[in-house]
C-alpha cells in the first residue's frame, strides 16, 4: 500500500516564529551516519497533530539525508511507517539531534 508521508519544515516554521537555533544548525552539522533525529510527520491531512519519528542516519550527501525509522511510531496516524522504512529528507526536516533520550513519540 502506497502512502504520502508529508515531513513537516521544521526550519520553515522557527524562521516565521523568529526562531534561530544556532545550537541545532550546529549539531546538524556535526551528524554522521549512525547519529540518529528526530523528524515530525503526518500522512495526508494537516487536521492531525504532526508524529515524531526517530530516524537513524544511513547516508548524509550535502544537504540531502537518508534514514530508517528506528522505531514504529505509536501514533495510529502514522500506522502505516514500519520500523526500517527509510526516508530521505534535508536539514530544514530535523526536529532535533538525539542524544543519549528516545523519541517520545
Amino acid at each position: 500500500m502506497r502512502y504520502h508521508l508529508e515531513l513537516e519544515n521544521i526550519e520553515e516554521m522557527r524562521r516565521e516564529a523568529g526562531i534561530d537555533d544556532v545550537e541545532l544548525r550546529e549539531a546538524i552539522g556535526a551528524l554522521r551516519a549512525g547519529d540518529s533525529v528526530r523528524l515530525t510527520a503526518r500522512v495526508g491531512t494537516r487536521t492531525f497533530p504532526g508524529v515524531c519519528l526517530l530516524i537513524r542516519i544511513t547516508s548524509i550527501r550535502g544537504k540531502l539525508f537518508r534514514g530508517r525509522v528506528d522505531r514504529k511510531s505509536s501514533s495510529t496516524t502514522l500506522a502505516q511507517v514500519k520500523a526500517g522504512s527509510l526516508l530521505t529528507f534535508t536539514q530544514d526536516h530535523i526536529h532535533s539531534v538525539v542524544g543519549k533520550r528516545d523519541c517520545d513519540s
